[in-house]
């Protein structure tokens, strides 16, 4: 039970006091015009002394629920004060829920958001993993690659030195077998294939992987010169020419 209706039923219960006090009150003047005056009185009143102490009791009974009445229309007037106030209390109480449902409805909402975009996130995430592997074994093939091609390179150049200055030291077919090597890690190099990463937008890319991909970029263009550049010169000093 709410405050405001405790209050309420004091009010009650403290006028319905005073009525009764007030009802008793005016039986007791009742029992005092009959009896009260014959004993303050002379043993033989006369009629000018009844009429006397009746209109005395009278005075005195009216003045008192007079003043009975007035407590009577006070409790009223704080009666109806403090059912104003409940009355606003509960109004402002059905605002206070009214706009707690406002609340409710948007935290939900903004629940939901989140946990959306947390799911999102999180394929998100799952995408730049998936990508960040595929990127990471293609740089790590490239630069095995690279490194092979360099070491097979730096092997046809021995041998064309040694051809150059030690003719007799070098077996039949040791240069063909070298060459062959070579453009087999080359023709290797021409068949790996970038990731499929197709499916996604750049901005899918991890930060990660898109420096990644950018520096791996530049490795391969860098190996392509490098490549051209042993072909030409490789035209350029045959074994033998």
């Amino acid at each position: 039970m709410s405050e405001w209706q405790n209050s309420n039923i004091q009010w009650r219960t403290s006028l319905n006091k005073v009525q009764a006090k007030v009802d008793k009150q005016t039986e007791d003047l009742k029992a005092l015009r009959e009896t009260y005056c014959l004993i303050t009185t002379p043993e033989e009143p006369t009629a000018r002394d009844l009429v006397e102490c009746l209109v005395s009791q009278n005075s005195i009974a009216d003045h008192r629920a007079e003043e009975a009445e007035k407590r009577v229309q006070e409790r009223d007037e704080e009666l109806r004060q403090a059912q104003d106030e409940l009355r606003r209390a509960r109004e402002e109480l059905a605002q206070t829920r009214a706009d707690g449902k406002k609340q409710s409805r948007a935290l939900e909402e903004e629940l939901r958001r989140v946990r959306n975009d947390v799911v999102q996130r999180e394929e998100e995430t799952g995408r730049w993993i998936r990508n960040d592997e595929k990127m990471a074994d293609f740089v790590r093939e490239i630069a095995r690659l690279r490194e092979e091609l360099l070491t097979k390179d730096a092997k046809m150049r021995e041998l064309e030195k040694t051809l150059r200055e030690r003719p007799e030291e070098i077996q039949p077919g040791q240069i063909e077998s070298a060459q062959k090597e070579f453009h087999d890690v080359e023709q290797r190099f021409a068949l790996v294939e970038s990731p499929d990463l197709s499916d996604i937008s750049l901005p899918s890319f991890s930060p990660v992987l898109v420096e990644t991909l950018y520096k791996t970029l530049d490795t391969e263009f860098e190996l392509m010169k490098q490549l051209q550049s042993m072909q030409r010169a490789r035209r350029h000093r045959r074994p033998g020419s």
